[in-house]
């Protein structure tokens, strides 16, 4: 979503994007810049350089620019987005934005697998299959070698696209063609399936396993659920697994980690949240929840943001102990600001206060108590590794003995 470039690269590629334009671009480009850029001094800078080099395009310019208008202000905004500097910054296009606020929202949703593409092997093969998923009543299980989806075959270059189609929320079948020992099969799962953002799995004696892909709008009813399940098969002791997440907001982190957490004596508040000028925007705090445990959190470099949040209130509460590699370092505020275009920006908006108000992690990351790389490297999809071959639940397992 972040497409990485020096500013410097991005205002040349924003002034020469604007001057290849016609007349009723440079007024949609102008009323685009003077909605966002509210310094004054800038907006006018920027205008004149649109201007002069508009001027040496419309004499000399070899190419056409026909139908360009969209794309056009598309790369003026991310021009703009990308020269701030803040890598947690982003532009989403309209089709972009309106995924990610289904996600957000909660519905997510598809045929109920979790896949990966090994450029070792070239295989792209199913890590995981949802529990009462459409992909688990066709059939599909774990290991299962996806070779074609809607007929097309998958290759290295393609299966980002082609696994869009396993997602949706409309009632209609998606055809699947795929291997298991050898031989070929084909099934058609139905969309529309509700992708949960927490999973679990006892473990052995009574210490469970339980994963948060993201802090949707659903997660914390959701974690509540599945807390509830697991206390009641028994499970006395937790391992939180926070790698790889990132997704969500800090509301619905702060809600999720209510759900576990007694309310602290005398400060109560699980997160607050400061604009640039110093003034608390929202306050988080612990309310309703108390699960008397032991806690484990497991993190890494994919670790960030909501999820960061709920490591380290989770360790400064209940004394949970992280294990893994350092987190990613984000200790600040996203917001999606959508444009009339239908896309959208992302913008760092506030700063981030969590339960321990000396706490800071930002631009450097959460560094675990116990640190454990896992073997097979960073690359490798979690879902695809067993417990037996996970190093840092293996290591996080010695903590319940």
């Amino acid at each position: 979503m972040n497409k990485k470039i020096s500013a410097g690269f991005a205002l040349a590629i924003t002034i020469v994007a604007i001057a290849v334009t016609f007349t009723v671009t440079m007024a949609m480009s102008r009323t685009l810049y003077n909605s966002i850029i509210t310094n004054l001094s800038l907006r006018t800078s920027v205008s004149a350089a649109i201007e002069e080099i508009n001027g040496i395009v419309s004499n000399y310019f070899y190419g056409s620019v026909d139908d360009r208008t969209q794309a056009i202000t598309s790369t003026l905004v991310e021009g703009y987005v990308n020269g701030l500097g803040d890598s947690n910054n982003g532009y989403l296009s309209s089709e972009e934005y309106a995924e990610y606020t289904e996600r957000l929202n909660g519905n997510l949703t598809g045929i109920g697998i979790e896949t990966y593409y090994n450029p070792v092997t070239g295989e792209y093969s199913v890590v995981y299959v949802y529990e009462g998923s459409p992909a688990e009543k066709a059939g599909l299980r774990k290991g299962d070698v996806i070779t074609a989806i809607e007929g097309e075959k998958v290759t290295g270059v393609n299966y980002r696209e082609l696994e869009k189609q396993l997602y949706g929320g409309k009632l209609s079948s998606v055809e699947i063609e795929y291997s298991r020992d050898g031989k070929q099969a084909t099934v058609e799962p139905m969309l529309g399936f509700e992708i949960p953002t927490v999973v679990s799995q006892m473990l052995s004696g009574n210490i469970a396993k339980v994963r948060i892909t993201a802090f949707y709008k659903d997660t914390p009813a959701e974690f509540a659920a599945v807390m509830k399940s697991l206390q009641e098969k028994g499970a006395v002791g937790f391992i939180i697994d926070l790698r790889g997440t990132s997704e969500g907001t800090v509301e619905y982190a702060a809600r999720t980690l209510d759900v576990i957490v007694p309310a602290p004596s005398g400060n109560q508040t699980l997160a607050v949240t400061y604009d640039k000028n110093g003034s608390k925007i929202d306050a988080y705090a612990a309310e309703s929840g108390s699960i008397n445990s032991t806690f484990a959190v497991l993190v890494n470099n994919g670790t960030a943001g909501p999820a960061e949040l709920f490591a380290a209130d989770l360790k400064d509460i209940s004394s949970a102990v992280t294990v893994g590699s350092q987190t990613k370092g984000i200790q600040t505020v996203q917001r999606a600001f959508p444009l009339d275009s239908g896309d959208a920006v992302i913008l760092t908006v506030a700063r981030l206060e969590t339960y321990d108000p000396g706490r800071n992690y930002d631009g450097e990351g959460i560094t675990p108590d116990i640190t454990r790389e896992l073997d097979q490297g960073d690359s490798v999809s979690l879902w695809a590794i067993s417990v037996s071959d996970d190093a840092q639940v293996r290591e996080a397992l010695k903590l319940f003995s």
